[in-house]
Formats: C-alpha cells, sequence, structure tokens
C-alpha cells in the first residue's frame, strides 16, 4: 500500500494504491487528515501505569512474544536537580540475557517531557528500565501497545 498527499492550487489531492482487502483509508472532507487502517492487525493497550523511582533500576515494561511493541514514558513530573537513566534492552537468542541497546539521560525540566518508544518487533523480549540518579524520587506515567 502507499499514500501520496500533494497539494494543488485550492485542494489537497490523496492518491491511494492499496493491493491488499483488508486495508481502509479515510480522508475527512476538508482537511489533511487520512486515516490508514488494517483490519489484520490491532494495537491494544499492553501497560498504563505509574512508576515511582527509588533509586534502582527499575523494569518499566517487559514483553515477549512476536509482535511490535510501541510506547510513550512521560518526564513531566522532573524538576532540576533531577536525573533518570532510561535503558532498553533485547534477547537475541533462546534462553539469553538481555543486552543493551539504547540509553539516555535526562536531568532537570524537561521541554519535550514525553519520550516515545517505537514500534520494535519482539521475540524473545524487550525490556525498558529507568532508574533516577539524582533529585529527589518522582513517578512516572507511562503507556505501552502491542500490535500482534
Amino acid at each position: 500500500m502507499s499514500v501520496k498527499i500533494g497539494r494543488s492550487p485550492g485542494q489537497i489531492v490523496v492518491n491511494v494504491n492499496v493491493s491488499s482487502p483488508d486495508v481502509n483509508v479515510n480522508v475527512e472532507p476538508g482537511t489533511t487528515n487520512v486515516t490508514v487502517e488494517s483490519e489484520g492487525s490491532k494495537k491494544s493497550p499492553l501497560k498504563k501505569d505509574n512508576l515511582t523511582a527509588d533509586g534502582s533500576e527499575q523494569t518499566v515494561i517487559e514483553a515477549t512474544g512476536l509482535s511490535l511493541l510501541e510506547g510513550y514514558l512521560d518526564l513531566q513530573n522532573m524538576q532540576a536537580g533531577d536525573t533518570v537513566l532510561i535503558k532498553q534492552y533485547v534477547k537475541v537468542e533462546e534462553g539469553g540475557d538481555y543486552k543493551l541497546v539504547d540509553n539516555g539521560s535526562y536531568s532537570d525540566v524537561q521541554t519535550k517531557p514525553i519520550l516515545h518508544f517505537l514500534s520494535r518487533i519482539l521475540d524473545l523480549g524487550m525490556k525498558i528500565t529507568l532508574q533516577q540518579t539524582a533529585g529527589t524520587y518522582k513517578s512516572f506515567p507511562h503507556a505501552f501497545y502491542k500490535e500482534d
């Protein structure tokens, strides 16, 4: 499937090429809003929660099974003097250990407080952790979604 959006004087042009009968494309009249949905795969909530930091490396989410995982972690409660470490791990072999894929350090008030974890294909396992290493311990709301 491909979707191309263009502009002509006074109009918006949307060209859609769909080769699958289970894909729906909706264009909201008078806007540039285009929604593409597949009947075969839907995202469902996997976890919505708040994690209160305690200084240790804490698991925000851990998931296994063949699927796509996407989510958000909110750092809005951070203040001056706070530091948080976020790490992402995956398993790449049966019975193997988690290996570090990505990490980041965030300090002080965040002007863009939402971290977006892009879709990752899971099979053997994926884990995201949070560790607050400085400041008064905060609560970190998060939401993750799974697509089978």
